[in-house]
């Protein structure tokens, strides 16, 4: 089948655009069982105190990729983005970041 310039626009016409806006960054601490009171999370680069957060699977080992079992391990990390410079910080533990 051979396009032509105008199948071309109406099939660009018909894709489905992101949507704008989304996640507002929220100021997050830092605890541990170590630590007696929680600590403000900031940006190590740009020194920024709101970030994005975002829940991450890691992989759980060849064996586990190849069966498509990986999610029955429940490794997972949470990433804190930087608003301003995007730098991602990545914490093992899921309790570690809570809401300022």
């Amino acid at each position: 089948m051979k396009f032509t310039k105008k199948s071309k626009k109406r099939n660009n016409k018909n894709k489905t655009r992101k949507k704008r806006g989304g996640a507002v960054p929220i100021m997050y601490d830092i605890s541990a069982r170590e630590m007696p009171n929680p600590i403000p999370l900031m940006c190590p680069i740009c020194k920024n105190q709101t970030f994005f957060l975002k829940d991450s699977m890691l992989r759980g080992g060849r064996i586990a990729s190849f069966f498509e079992m990986e999610w029955l391990f429940d490794k997972s990390a949470k990433i804190a983005i930087c608003s301003k410079c995007s730098h991602m910080t990545w914490f093992k533990d899921k309790g570690a970041i809570i809401p300022h």
